[in-house]
């Protein structure tokens, strides 16, 4: 009978086998209302929703009738599929048919609008509602909280006349998705306080908590919880407590956790600890646990090539992800969707690989295609990592291709600034043309950039064209950062005529009131070409303004063009000026301006009063005061005292740069103390701090100048093969040497090693080896010297010809 076949229905359905369930139905001669509920219901919470759906629409014509199961299974369909215009029949036809007092119905119907976003509906639908049970309170916080209006899902919970466990997992869980997760910790204490026992899905909540904020400490206090409640922990708890120990750093522990547990048939499981794996870069270990999984039995899903392949993205395994790709349908059978694609793009494009891309995408069937598989975050990463400019625009117009995808101000920027990296100007230009169709924001930090780099070009005019482009482009007027970064690169470039018609444009067309970086940018510009009368008319301008004062910026600026001047007096009025009038507490840069500029005229013992100044008003030196104080006594000869001075530096714990140790090397090789000097240079190596040309260049000047050319010749034949990069001076320093001391030999031998490593000697130096050669009667040697310096481009002068013959 019916009834008979209805039970076997739905112990099918309930078993989630929906095709024996359809094939059961079909053969039934006898159907009831219940017989198509069951279909509907089966098929709503099996996932076939559109088959779901069918049948609902098809009972609906039948003329059967329906009950209020009729419209819990069509209502299942829509909380899942998340249409508006779907939900809203449902609600007309509940309406009209009398079942919206079902409370079960009625909460249905507030999760669908949830579901839709749509919280003003469901809002209504609630308040209207005759009866609530703790159901219908708890479905519509758990709207709020999944559109993350945690403030409205607080009040209503604390509104609830009663609550479940239910409940409160739904209030912590919507805090831990949200990213407040110490609230939904202070609500767990909550509960716990209260003695309501919280279920697994309570703890994975508060587990999600703790991940999502790193509380390391509060993890181990829920997992250690789990532990005294004998809870068993199932699959969920486990994969969270996986997910938490990785993202608080200590994936380790996460593994200990998922080696422990017993029962592995879950792929979430494996899922979450082969992600933990790719988030910290270790992926071949996550590919081993993928190979892990295979053995033991488990089916890999859709799921667990997603996070796969995106081990191997984030490890740089190329290869294998493209394996792994390949493997998908003919090992599992499961054919590649969007999300797999946009991995493997991912992977190619941090790669750098991009004709393997170009492949892939061709083989991708053409319904892939019409999705957007590459997201703006992978194709700003194909663009940067693509050295050939052309290629990336290639690149950017290939995803412009796929539908839903839109350029935004990102991606323009960045084709924009590679293709300017390569002079591409024409490029950049098409580009322009392209903006100026498409409805995305820009920025003007993309017009900035452009700017810099015609500049650097010398093309102003186009500059400038960038700058005016900002208000048709932005839609609004340029900011005083834009106009303050045009003129300075103006004025940086020497373009003077160009910035003083363009701070008359910014002051007629866009009502420019100069702030203080545009006056300080004035000021600059007077100090550097010595004209520190103009500069000091500027301030005076300055002062007069209603949006603008001078600031330490101005003062140090003006300091230093007085020091330059040799004015110091006047530097020191100003310095007290700007502290006792204008109450401008003095930096270590201001300071350093003072020390540099007494000791260039070699007043070091004024410049060290400063110092001993700065430390007494409660500023500690900096390494460039330092720096600046040694260099003064070295320049003066008073080796002992800068020696103090870099070992105060040192006491202090300051990180003493390459520009410190040299400065004290080069005082040491002038002196003649040159075994000090190299046992500084060791100093440097121990801390850490790599010597630079310079400082090889003084270290080998010193000891050609101590008649120690063996111990330079040496150095220039080992330094490059330590990693050290000589120049065309460093072994001009010796040459030059050689040459004056008549060490013929060790000359010819010297200029064989320079031009095999490409470098060509000055000049005069090859001029005068040559002749010197010639008068000590090395004939062979001056020919064969000449030879190979001809080929370098090297033309003898003529009085260099008569020895030569």
């Amino acid at each position: 009978n019916v009834y008979s076949w209805n039970n076997m229905l739905s112990g099918y359905s309930k078993l989630g086998m929906v095709k024996q369930s359809r094939a059961l139905f079909d053969k039934m001669t006898e159907r009831d209302v219940i017989s198509w509920n069951t279909m509907i219901i089966g098929y709503a919470q099996s996932g076939f929703w559109e088959e779901g759906l069918r049948f609902y629409r098809e009972l609906r014509r039948s003329g059967i009738g329906f009950n209020d199961y009729s419209f819990a299974g069509v209502l299942t369909v829509c909380v899942k599929m998340g249409e508006l215009a779907l939900t809203t029949q449902v609600h007309g036809q509940v309406l009209v048919s009398g079942f919206l007092s079902n409370v079960v119905l009625s909460s249905s119907l507030v999760d669908a609008y949830s579901r839709c976003q749509e919280m003003v509906d469901a809002r209504r639908l609630f308040d209207e509602m005759k009866a609530k049970d703790v159901l219908a309170w708890t479905t519509l916080v758990s709207g709020y909280a999944k559109s993350g209006d945690m403030n409205s899902a607080s009040e209503l919970f604390d509104q609830m006349p009663e609550k479940n466990p239910v409940s409160w997992t739904t209030m912590i869980s919507g805090y831990a998705r949200n990213s407040m997760g110490h609230k939904a910790l202070e609500l767990f204490s909550r509960m716990m306080l209260l003695h309501i026992r919280p279920d697994q899905f309570t703890y994975s909540s508060c587990l999600c908590a703790c991940a999502s904020i790193s509380l390391l400490k509060h993890g181990k206090q829920i997992h250690g919880s789990l532990i005294k409640t004998n809870l068993r922990p199932n699959a969920i708890i486990v994969s969270s407590l996986v997910d938490m120990y990785s993202k608080c750093g200590n994936v380790d522990v996460g593994r200990q956790v998922f080696e422990i547990m017993g029962n592995k048939q879950d792929s979430v499981l494996w899922n979450t600890m082969i992600s933990a794996l790719a988030q910290h870069g270790r992926g071949e270990e996550a590919l081993q646990m993928f190979d892990a999984m295979v053995r033991s039995g488990m089916k890999p899903n859709r799921i667990t090539l997603t996070v796969s392949l995106n081990a191997c993205s984030h490890s740089g395994l190329v290869q294998e992800g493209l394996r792994y790709f390949e493997s998908m349908t003919c090992d599992h059978g499961i054919v590649p969707s969007q999300e797999h694609y946009a991995c493997l793009v991912d992977l190619l494009g941090r790669a750098g690989c991009f004709d393997e891309l170009i492949n892939q995408l061709k083989k991708m069937p053409d319904v892939q295609r019409r999705f957007k598989y590459i997201s703006h975050e992978s194709a700003i990463n194909l663009i940067k990592h693509e050295k050939d400019p052309q290629r990336a625009l290639d690149m950017f117009h290939m995803v412009s291709e796929q539908k839903g995808f839109n350029h935004n101000c990102a991606t323009y920027a960045t084709i924009l600034n590679k293709l300017a990296q390569s002079k591409k100007f024409q490029a950049v230009d098409a580009v322009l043309r392209q903006m100026k169709y498409d409805t995305c924001r820009f920025h003007e930090g993309i017009f900035l950039n452009l700017m810099k780099h015609f500049s650097k070009s010398s093309l102003h005019e186009r500059m400038l064209e960038m700058f005016y482009a900002i208000q048709p482009f932005v839609r609004q007027k340029p900011s005083l950062k834009a106009i303050s970064t045009c003129l300075n690169i103006l004025i940086e470039s020497n373009q003077i005529e160009l910035a003083r018609n363009f701070l008359l444009h910014s002051k007629n067309s866009l009502g420019l009131i100069p702030n203080t970086c545009i006056f300080n940018i004035l000021v600059k510009h007077h100090c550097k070409n010595g004209d520190v009368k103009s500069a000091f008319e500027v301030l005076r301008e300055m002062r007069k303004s209603s949006v603008s004062y001078p600031n330490l910026i101005t003062y140090s600026t003006l300091m230093d063009g007085l020091c330059a001047s040799g004015r110091l007096k006047e530097a020191i009025d100003l310095f007290e000026e700007m502290v006792s009038e204008d109450h401008i507490l003095p930096d270590p840069l201001t300071y350093n301006v003072l020390i540099n500029g007494f000791c260039c005229v070699g007043k070091v013992d004024q410049a060290k009063k400063i110092m001993e100044f700065m430390k007494n008003n409660g500023c500690n030196p900096n390494i460039f005061n330092y720096s600046a104080l040694m260099n003064g006594f070295c320049k003066e000869g008073r080796l002992q005292e800068a020696i103090e001075i870099f070992d105060e530096m040192k006491s202090f714990r300051l990180k003493v740069d390459a520009v410190g140790y040299t400065t004290l090397i080069n005082c040491f090789c002038r002196t003649g103390r040159i075994d000090e000097a190299t046992e500084l240079l060791k100093e440097m190596k121990e801390r850490g701090c790599k010597a630079d040309i310079v400082t090889f260049n003084v270290l080998i000047g010193g000891l050609c100048r101590e008649s120690r050319s063996e111990e330079a010749l040496r150095m220039l034949e080992k330094l490059p093969y330590e990693g050290v990069y000589l120049n065309k001076a460093s072994y001009r320093i010796v040459l030059n040497y050689l040459c004056h001391k008549g060490e013929l030999e060790k000359a010819t031998e010297l200029l064989s090693l320079m031009l095999g490593r490409g470098f060509c000697p000055h000049y005069a130096t090859s001029n005068e080896l040559l002749v010197r050669l010639c008068k000590a009667g090395m004939v062979d040697d001056a020919a064969m010297a000449l030879l190979r310096l001809a080929d370098m481009g090297f033309k003898p002068e003529l009085d260099s010809w008569t020895p030569l013959l």
